[in-house]
Formats: structure tokens, sequence, C-alpha cells
């Protein structure tokens, strides 16, 4: 299905597959959301992204429901930079988000182009973690990470991890049940991670989702839900969702999945952005990511230059 040329936007939909991921694959590094599950979920979560080709990059428009539903514009590509910003200033956008690191420095040095103001994003830059080191758990670093995961072992039984099947109705209604029992008393009170979790799940019948549960005495204790960029050696962890009863749960459940993910050969783990709220950046320190996927914010004016 090709796309539309700028500025005839056309809503996003999975027929348009196959031409997204032709962008999202010039990505060095595969920043989470814009691989096409993230996408679905999450930048289309208002079910408004729309989207379009100029001059050999992809632009996207959408509300994000993290931002009081504001709207934002961005891009994927390196393709003309300097005339594609001149063109999209001249239709009226004076802002760009969500740009990945290597776009904008391919616009610092390969445009003319001047902006009132760079800045990153420091609520969405992605938490990426070496597969071999995280296992290895070695060093000091790892220190309060191994003291988890010992509680964990030492205070639960029979532990296993599974592979769960969620293109089967009944594993979406246990996944589902579970997780609406787990959240009630944590943060999500608009249910807008439950809304995204429902439809990842949905989205599993056109598109590959993986699921590990983790359980003890066989009790499902935690859920993890994650897909495969076209990246290789990379996996994008969506969501993790846990019984907090069980002390330690989380990490132990990251953990097991670093474990699962070096058998199949991964080597790096995208754990998304952490938003800006402390718990999650608490939570996402405390595995030591190896890097940071960088997102920034550019305000725009006239080149000069074009």
């Amino acid at each position: 299905m090709s796309l539309p040329k700028f500025p005839d936007f056309q809503p996003f939909s999975l027929s348009h597959r196959q031409e997204y991921l032709n962008y999202f694959s010039t990505l060095e590094n595969p920043y989470c959301d814009f691989s096409l599950n993230d996408l679905w979920i999450w930048v289309n979560y208002n079910n408004d992204l729309v989207l379009c080709e100029l001059n050999g990059n992809l632009v996207l428009r959408f509300t994000n429901v993290f931002d009081d539903n504001k709207l934002y514009y961005t891009l994927l590509g390196r393709s003309e930079l300097g005339s594609t910003l001149d063109i999209l200033v001249r239709y009226g956008v004076t802002e760009l988000t969500f740009l990945p690191e290597e776009t904008v420095q391919s616009i610092l040095r390969d445009t003319s182009y001047t902006h009132t103001d760079i800045s990153e994003d420091s609520d969405n830059g992605d938490y990426v973690y070496n597969v071999d080191d995280l296992v290895a758990l070695q060093g000091k670093k790892y220190e309060n990470l191994r003291t988890r995961i010992n509680h964990f072992t030492q205070e639960n039984n029979h532990i296993e991890v599974k592979e769960l099947d969620v293109t089967q109705p009944s594993m979406k209604k246990l996944i589902k049940s579970s997780i609406k029992k787990w959240s009630h008393a944590h943060n999500d009170p608009s249910n807008i991670e439950f809304s995204a979790i429902e439809k990842h799940l949905e989205l599993a019948s056109t598109t590959p989702v993986y699921a590990y549960g983790l359980f003890s005495n066989k009790k499902l204790v935690s859920i993890i839900v994650f897909h495969l960029p076209p990246h290789k050696g990379w996996l994008i962890c969506n969501h993790i969702k846990c019984d907090y009863t069980y002390r330690d749960v989380y990490g132990y459940a990251f953990y097991r999945l670093a474990t699962m993910a070096q058998i199949k050969g991964i080597k790096w783990i995208n754990l998304e952005q952490d938003l800006g709220k402390p718990g999650l950046r608490q939570f996402k320190t405390l595995f030591r990511p190896a890097m940071f996927l960088r997102r920034y914010t550019i305000t725009l004016l006239q080149s000069d230059a074009i």
C-alpha cells in the first residue's frame, strides 16, 4: 500500500506494515516507539496516528496520551533534510518531537538549518541492557540486583518460567484477569497501560507478540510481554506486570527474561522509557543500562540557506 505525499496524511493501518518497516529498519538501533508494535499500541493509542512521505522521509502526526494528548509531529529518515524541514515549517510545523539521536545528528551535520532550540527529552530515552552482562551479574554495580534475586529464590519454591501463547483466547483472558487483579493498587488509575496491553494482545493475531509467565508453586506471579524488532539481536520489552505480594518479583522476572533472551541469541534488551516516573526510573536504573537511545525535540525556524 503506497503512502501519500506530504501534506496528504493518511491514517496508519497494519496494511502499511511493510512500507513502514522499510523506514524503521534504516535506524541503526530500534527505538521502542518506532517499532511496529509500540507504534500500534502507544503512538496510535488514541487511534489518530497519520503518516505520509516527504522527500524520502516518513512524517508522522499523532496525539501523545502521556502529554495531555498534545499534537506531535515526528520524522523518520535522513533524506534531503534541509529541504524537508523547510517544507514542514512553511506548512506550519515548528516543532518536531521524539527525534532519534541519529536523525538529529544528521540534521546538524548535513544541513544549514537553524533552530531556536534543541533539547533532549530525558523522560523518553530508551533504557538498553547488555544481555550477557545482565545474566553474569558480575561486580558491585549488580550487588543490589543480586540481593533481590536471592531474596526471591529463597522465599519461593518451584519457580518456573513458561512461554505463554498469546494468540489463544483463554491465555489472553488469563493474562488480562491477572494483570487487572495485580494492578488495582498500583499506578494505572486511568487504565492507560491496561488498555495498551489489551490492544497489544489483539495485535498478536496478525503480528508476532511474545510473553513469558513466571510461576511459583504453579501460581502465576509475573507476566512479561515483548516483541522482536527487525534489528538482529534485539528484544523490546513492552510490559512487566507482577504480583507485588511476592517480594522482589520485578527484579527476578526481568533477570529471567535476560536468561531466556541469551538462550535465543539476543544481545540487547530495550526496556523502553521511564516517562519521568520515579518508580519506573528506580527499577530501570537498578538493572544497570549499558546505554540509552536518546530522543530530542527541535523547535524550527525558516532556513537561511534554502
